[in-house]
């Protein structure tokens, strides 16, 4: 079925063959056996409004199995062809147009590319020429934006961090649920908690699932949630209707490699800066090292160049109810800073933010904090690691013996 936009002036009145009509005599002017999808342009011919219809189809080619397009327009009297650039110039003409409606772009870039525009690899893609790489100024233009919150960038992977039961689930629901409520479709893919477990803590937290918020759990045993590479997944990206953002939990549970193979988290990683690249903001789940001079991931140093923000998360009091949640960055992208802190307690059975938490107690409460910080800042010296656990409220003495034992 042809998608037909129309940028000529509004108002202006036109004759239009029908549609069959239209159809037939495009077959029979590029000869086609089968007209198997199109996409019809009107486009302003001159100042008085005249507008001549620009016709894209797509052919499948009977030996490769490839998808062609070929672009041509339909009513121009007979001679008259030459007088008008060459269509596919016409095209690239209209999407460097600063006026060029984004729906009208986004639709000839995707239908033109359905899949991956840029790939890599023997017969991959449809560039088959680097002459066929689009001008980075033809590409849609997209601001640098955060998330409600600014809790991470949109169009980024963030990875966020924590031992074990400190709260990763359940401050990624929090932000879920608010990311819903500013109009994005939200996709949480769980294969490590169990059904009962989520049911009580979305009921805790006064969060509900809808249309706009879709949770993909084990408990789906004959289905359970895919892998980001899976077309399911594409295609729901793909979709009008709110920007996308997807949630797994976790990383571990999702992964089948060695966390501390660089390729093997690289080749994770390359299927979630996919989606991004399609419109979706990606956050990860994963855990910390255990000893205390560990990195605030676990596994290779891949994690922190594959990602565009990294945050761990800390529970205060120590081993007991959730209560006081710090996020604290350690890769930051976007006006975000490798550092600040964020808080997050319980107020009314919600998890409220609180701004930036006060100093702590010199204490092994404050290690998660301290070693953020050492890993937002590599090569720091000992003098200017002190002074920026100060300027973060964090005890000097402490922050000096930390640097001391890290350095063994």
């Amino acid at each position: 079925m042809s998608r037909i936009f129309d940028i000529s002036p509004s108002g202006q009145s036109h004759t239009e063959s029908p549609q069959e009509k239209l159809y037939r005599a495009a077959l029979q002017h590029f000869k086609l056996s089968d007209l198997k999808d199109s996409i019809e342009v009107l486009i302003p011919e001159n100042d008085n409004g005249s507008r001549y219809r620009m016709v894209g189809f797509k052919r499948t080619d009977s030996t490769s199995g490839d998808n062609t397009i070929t672009w041509g327009q339909i009513g121009l009297p007979s001679g008259k062809e030459t007088e008008h650039p060459p269509i596919a110039d016409r095209i690239e003409d209209l999407l460097r147009a600063k006026d060029c409606p984004p729906e009208l772009r986004a639709a000839i870039l995707n239908w033109q590319h359905p899949a991956d525009p840029i790939q890599t690899g023997a017969g991959a893609g449809k560039i088959t020429r680097i002459e066929n790489v689009p001008d980075f100024e033809s590409l849609p233009v997209r601001p640098v934006e955060n998330l409600p919150e600014r809790v991470s960038v949109k169009r980024g992977i963030c990875l966020v961090t924590g031992d074990s039961g400190d709260g990763k689930t359940t401050i990624s629901t929090r932000v879920a649920a608010t990311c819903r409520d500013h109009g994005m479709r939200v996709l949480y893919l769980d294969r490590d908690n169990p059904q009962d477990m989520v049911r009580e803590r979305l009921h805790r937290l006064n969060v509900t699932t809808c249309p706009m918020f879709k949770l993909w759990g084990g408990w789906c045993f004959d289905d359970p949630p895919p892998h980001l590479d899976d077309p399911r997944i594409e295609a729901w990206v793909r979709q009008p209707g709110g920007d996308p953002l997807i949630f797994v939990d976790s990383f571990g549970a999702f992964f089948n490699g060695d966390e501390n193979n660089a390729a093997s988290v690289r080749d994770y990683f390359r299927a979630a800066r996919k989606l991004t690249y399609l419109g979706a903001s990606i956050i990860v789940l994963h855990n910390d090292g255990k000893s205390e001079g560990a990195r605030v991931w676990r596994g290779s140093q891949a994690f922190k160049d594959s990602i565009d923000v990294g945050f761990h998360v800390s529970n205060s009091p120590k081993g007991g109810r959730l209560d006081k949640l710090t996020l604290t960055y350690w890769k930051a992208r976007g006006g975000l800073e490798p550092g600040a802190m964020i808080l997050y307690r319980y107020d009314g059975g919600k998890m409220v933010r609180s701004g930036v938490p006060p100093a702590p107690n010199p204490s092994n409460d404050a290690v998660p904090q301290l070693t953020a910080l050492l890993a937002a800042h590599p090569g720091v010296s000992g003098r200017q690691f002190t002074e920026l656990a100060k300027a973060a409220g964090l005890g000097r003495n402490q922050a000096r013996e930390f640097f001391r034992s890290n350095q063994k």
